[in-house]
């Protein structure tokens, strides 16, 4: 059961990505309960996280990176992702309000989980009427 599921959860989630993301380029403008998905997805992953840390252990995941060149290059690409994630991110959430120093703590602790609750955080306040500052929302 735990095999089938390891092999099927990537192909759903890959699914499910690109459909999400063609949801998004298609829409024309954000709805104001936007912060929900981040949200939502911070809560499915932060549960699938748990799930295996406890089958794996705390640091299981560092053995998937230092196995071979394809583990390193998941990992570079991952690290790379978090980066420009952060750098596009940060000054939006100066913008509106947010300590940034908290949250790079949860990302570089949490990795996605960290930067998906920043993301919630950030399109929640940027829809308040005292935080209007930022164009692109």
């Amino acid at each position: 059961m735990k095999n089938e599921l390891f092999l099927t959860l990537p192909a759903i989630a890959v699914a499910a990505l690109l459909l999400a993301l063609i949801a998004a380029t298609a829409r024309k403008q954000s709805g104001p309960s936007l912060y929900l998905l981040p949200l939502g997805l911070a809560v499915a992953f932060g549960l699938w996280t748990g799930f295996a840390i406890a089958t794996e252990g705390l640091f299981g995941f560092w053995n998937e990176h230092v196995r071979n060149a394809w583990s390193n290059q998941i990992w570079l690409d991952l690290l790379l992702a978090f980066g420009l994630c952060w750098a596009l991110m940060l000054p939006k959430m100066r913008l509106a309000g947010m300590n940034p120093w908290p949250w790079l703590l949860l990302l570089l602790c949490t990795g996605s989980f960290g930067l998906l609750l920043a993301t919630s955080r950030y399109l929640f306040l940027v829809r308040q009427p005292e935080n209007r500052k930022d164009p692109s929302i």
